[in-house]
Formats: structure tokens, sequence, C-alpha cells
């Protein structure tokens, strides 16, 4: 029975560990480039955010769009979308000082 309890409790460990182990690191907030090219740049381009600002032109709804829809589209962790939307709004607050 010992046994059979030591056992069970190596076992039990190391697929914690390999949990931890696997489980994504939260991004931080300077992240957000690494994240758009890890759940979007494979579909759309850093452009392509101009575009979707366009249809949202007030940041708070844009903001609240784009979380919404990122939590379904490929970026269901809190800490991704975040980083996601914080790199989507520098790029347009960029591109409108090139202005």
């Amino acid at each position: 029975m010992m046994i059979n309890l030591c056992r069970y409790s190596t076992v039990l460990l190391a697929a914690a560990v390999m949990g931890f182990v696997a489980m994504p690191p939260a991004l931080a907030d300077d992240d957000g480039a690494a994240a758009f090219d890890a759940n979007c740049a494979t579909c759309h381009s850093s452009g392509a955010i101009l575009r979707w600002a366009e249809r949202y032109p007030e940041t708070e709804a844009r903001i609240e769009h784009y979380d919404s829809f990122l939590e379904g589209h490929h970026a269901p962790n809190d800490d991704t979308r975040a980083a996601i939307i914080a790199y989507m709004e520098e790029t347009l607050a960029a591109e409108s000082t090139e202005d």
C-alpha cells in the first residue's frame, strides 16, 4: 500500500510540474507585438489595425469591441488580449502622429 501511494504521489507531482511548465506565462505589457504576431499576424497585417479602427473611431468602443471579439477569436487569455489591444492602440497612436 505504501509503495502504491508513493508511486501515486510521484505521478501527481510529475503531472503538476508538467502542467505548470506547459502553461504559457502571462504576457507583460510590452509583449503586445509578439502577441499580435503569434495570434493575429498569420492572417492580418498591422495595416489591418488601421482599417479596424475606422469602424470604431471612439477609443472606448473600439477597445470593448476588440476585447469581446478576441476572446472568441484566437486570444481567450485575458493577458494576451490586453497585450494585443495595447499593441493595436499603440500602433494607431503612432500612425496618427505621423499624419
